[in-house]
C-alpha cells in the first residue's frame, strides 16, 4: 500500500481532475485516474497462481482494463501525470508477464523529478531480471540441448524465487516455472521419461513451498 500512497501525494500535488472528452467505452480514460490507480493496486497482491486473475463487475481483466485505461489517458494528457501512469502501466504489464515492457516504464518513471523514482528504479531492476530468465530459450536442436536449456530455465527461476520469496512477484515466478516453459513431454516422456518426471517434481515442489 505503500506505493498506492505515494501515487496519492503524487496525483493530489499534480492534478485536478481531467474530463475525458470524447473518450467512450470501458477503456476510455477515467476522469479520476486515482480511481484506475487504486483499483490496480488494490489487486497487486493478488496471487494469480493459485487464483484466476481479477475481473470487473463487467468481466474484464482488472490489469488488462487497468493499462488500457492509463494507455488512453497518457493519449488523451500527454505528458500529463506521466509518472504515475508510466508506474501504474509498468505494475499492470508485470502481472501480464510483460516484463520487458514493464522494465521499460519503469525506467522511464524512475528517470522523472517524481516521489516514484525510487520505486520505478527497483521496479526497473526486477522485471528486467524477469525478462532475461524468460527470454532464456527452453528447446534445442536434440533431446540433450533440449533438457540443457530446460534445466538451465528452471533453475534461473528458482533463483529468482529465492529472492522474492514471500513477496508479491512469488506467484508470477510460479506461474512462469508452471506455464511459462514449455516442456515437450510427448516427445521426451518417450526417450527420458525420468527427465521430464524430474523436471515436473522441480515445479510442483516450487508450487507447493
Amino acid at each position: 500500500m505503500r506505493t498506492l500512497g505515494t501515487m496519492v501525494v503524487t496525483l493530489l500535488l499534480l492534478a485536478r481532475p481531467a474530463a475525458a472528452g470524447d473518450a467512450t467505452g470501458v477503456f476510455a480514460p477515467y476522469e479520476d485516474v486515482l480511481e484506475v490507480v487504486s483499483e490496480l493496486t488494490w489487486h497487486l497482491r493478488d496471487d494469480v497462481y493459485r487464483f484466476p486473475p481479477p475481473k470487473d463487475p463487467t468481466g474484464h481483466d482488472i490489469y488488462r482494463l487497468s493499462l488500457h485505461r492509463l494507455e488512453n489517458w497518457d493519449k488523451r494528457f500527454p505528458g500529463r501525470l506521466r509518472d504515475v501512469t508510466s508506474f501504474a502501466r509498468a505494475e499492470a504489464l508485470e502481472r501480464l508477464g510483460d516484463y520487458a515492457g514493464a522494465r521499460d516504464l519503469y525506467a522511464k518513471a524512475a528517470v522523472l523529478p517524481s516521489p516514484l523514482a525510487t520505486r520505478a528504479a527497483e521496479g526497473a531492476a526486477r522485471a528486467g531480471t524477469f525478462a532475461d530468465v524468460a527470454a532464456m530459450p527452453d528447446s534445442g536442436a536434440d533431446l540433450d540441448a533440449t533438457l540443457s536449456a530446460l534445466r538451465a530455465k528452471l533453475d534461473a527461476w528458482a533463483t529468482v524465487f529465492t529472492r522474492q520469496a514471500g513477496t508479491p512477484f512469488e506467484p508470477l515466478i510460479l506461474v512462469e516455472e508452471e506455464y511459462g516453459v514449455s516442456i515437450p513431454e510427448s516427445a521426451l516422456t518417450k526417450q527420458n521419461f525420468s527427465t521430464v518426471r524430474h523436471l515436473s517434481k522441480i515445479i510442483h515442489e516450487r508450487r507447493a513451498a
